[in-house]
């Protein structure tokens, strides 16, 4: 089985992990849904993003995996 973002996604949501992983560009990010950081004007949680700085290919894909 090929890794993709897609597959990565399916493991995370089927362990109730509550963290995605989004190609932004030929990079990866992390999107995690937490609450408001102290200095924020909002009061319930939303979801951020978290860029990893690693590219959009094989090896990348496992360290965003095991980074999420």
């Amino acid at each position: 089985m090929k890794l993709t973002i897609e597959v990565i996604n399916d493991r995370l949501k089927a362990a109730k992990i509550g963290v995605k992983v989004e190609a932004r560009g030929d990079r990866l990010s992390l999107r995690p849904t937490l609450p408001p950081k102290p200095e924020s004007n909002k009061t319930k949680p939303y979801q951020q993003y978290f860029t990893l700085g690693i590219y959009a290919n094989p090896a990348g894909l496992q360290r965003a995996e095991a980074e999420a």
